[in-house]
C-alpha cells in the first residue's frame, strides 16, 4: 500500500488548526525525541480495548452533554485550512456521536466518520446521514487519495 501524499489538519484545544504533512522527514528530529513515542503493541491494544469500552459505556452521556456545544470558531478554522477549493471530501477520526459529520454535510462536503466504539458508530449514522466506518485507529484501513482533509479533535493519544 502507497503512502497517501495529503496534508492532515486537526484541531488544537484552542481551536487553533495545526498542519502537518503525511511523508514527515525522520531527520528533522533527533533519534531519541522518538523513544517517548514507542508504546508497547500489547499495551496499545489494551488502552484502545479500554477506551472503546469505555466509549461504548459513556456514550449517551457524551451526546447528551456535547450535542449543543458551540464549535463554530473550530470548523470555521478547520475549513479555512484546507487548501483545495470546496465541495471537501473530509474523514472524521474519533467521530463520535455525528455533530461534526451533520455539520459539514449541511455546508455540502462529503463527510465521512470513523470510530471504534459500536454506540458511537450507530448514533452518528443515525444523526448525520453520513457514512460512519467502525474501524479502530491502531487497525484502521484507509482508501488511498480519498480524503482532502481529517479532522481529529479529541485527544491523539485516545485510541478510537
Amino acid at each position: 500500500m502507497g503512502y497517501q501524499k495529503a496534508t492532515i489538519r486537526t484541531m488544537w484545544p484552542s481551536g487553533q488548526a495545526a498542519r502537518f504533512g503525511t511523508r514527515a522527514k525522520a531527520a528533522a528530529l533527533p533519534a531519541e525525541s522518538y523513544e517517548s513515542f514507542r508504546v508497547d503493541v500489547e499495551q496499545s491494544r489494551r488502552m484502545s480495548e479500554m477506551t472503546i469500552a469505555y466509549d461504548n459505556r459513556m456514550a449517551e452521556a457524551y451526546w447528551d452533554g456535547t450535542r449543543d456545544h458551540d464549535v463554530s470558531q473550530n470548523y470555521t478554522a478547520f475549513l479555512d485550512a484546507i487548501e483545495n477549493d470546496p465541495p471537501y471530501s473530509i474523514l472524521d477520526l474519533g467521530c463520535g456521536p455525528g455533530r461534526d459529520l451533520r455539520h459539514f454535510r449541511s455546508l455540502g462536503h462529503n463527510a465521512v466518520g470513523l470510530d471504534g466504539s459500536t454506540e458511537f458508530v450507530a448514533t452518528a449514522r443515525s444523526y448525520s446521514g453520513c457514512e460512519v466506518l467502525h474501524q479502530d485507529f491502531l487497525t484502521m484501513i484507509l482508501p488511498e487519495s480519498r480524503f482532502e482533509a481529517r479532522l481529529i479533535r479529541k485527544n491523539p493519544l485516545t485510541f478510537r
